[in-house]
């Protein structure tokens, strides 16, 4: 007994003998036209059709059955992928806040070190033209330029404030005061700008400072 393949199905009959000669028999459906590499019993065509008929039956229900075993997801697996999605989370977000929170630190600390250098530009630039500024005169020289006001300069924890003054403790400014300090060296007074940088650092407020003496 040989198995036929021809127009999508399987079957087996007898009547179907594969030739000697691989010679081509035609087909015993009216519909098709084609030759096919079987040497049919053309006197038991009916027979031949019959159980091509018996066979796409059974295919057809062989698909039902699949499609009927096929499945959306068990409430464990979406159980599973909640929980999955749960754990990323949990590692994910704190670790995005805490990584935005170090980017505003290190925008303060930015500050600090582009006003101090800005201070220290304008003194030596004062110096040069044979004017003494004092701190006062530094810092609102300084706060006046276009680069440390809005909307140029923001409070990198709030942009619709200022990045720079000359008082207070916002969390995100760096404030700038004139006035003296003690040169370790010499013992004497000397003119400067303390500039300091106040931030959060793991929810806690802090803040860091920088001199720019002004001999």
């Amino acid at each position: 007994m040989e198995s036929l393949s021809t127009h999508g199905l399987e079957m087996t009959h007898p009547a179907i003998q594969l030739t000697q000669d691989g010679s081509l028999s035609p087909c015993p459906f009216p519909e098709c036209t084609q030759n096919h590499p079987l040497g049919l019993d053309m006197g038991n065509s009916s027979t031949v059709a019959r159980n091509v008929q018996i066979g796409a039956r059974v295919i057809v229900s062989n698909k039902e059955k699949t499609m009927k075993k096929q499945s959306g997801f068990t409430l464990i697996e979406l159980l599973l992928v909640l929980a999955i999605i749960g754990i990323i989370s949990a590692i994910a977000i704190p670790a995005l806040l805490g990584q935005r929170e170090r980017a505003k630190a290190k925008a303060v600390q930015a500050n600090v070190n582009s006003v101090a250098g800005e201070c220290a530009r304008v003194n030596d630039q004062a110096k040069e033209a044979g004017a003494v500024l004092d701190a006062s005169t530094v810092v609102t020289t300084v706060l006046a330029l276009s680069n440390y006001t809005l909307p140029n300069a923001k409070n990198p924890y709030n942009g619709g404030e200022v990045a720079y003054a000359t008082t207070g403790t916002t969390t995100g400014q760096t404030v700038l005061a004139g006035g003296t300090v003690t040169d370790s060296a010499t013992g004497g007074t000397v003119s400067a700008v303390t500039i300091t940088g106040y931030y959060m650092n793991g929810g806690t407020a802090a803040s860091l400072q920088k001199v720019v003496a002004l001999d």
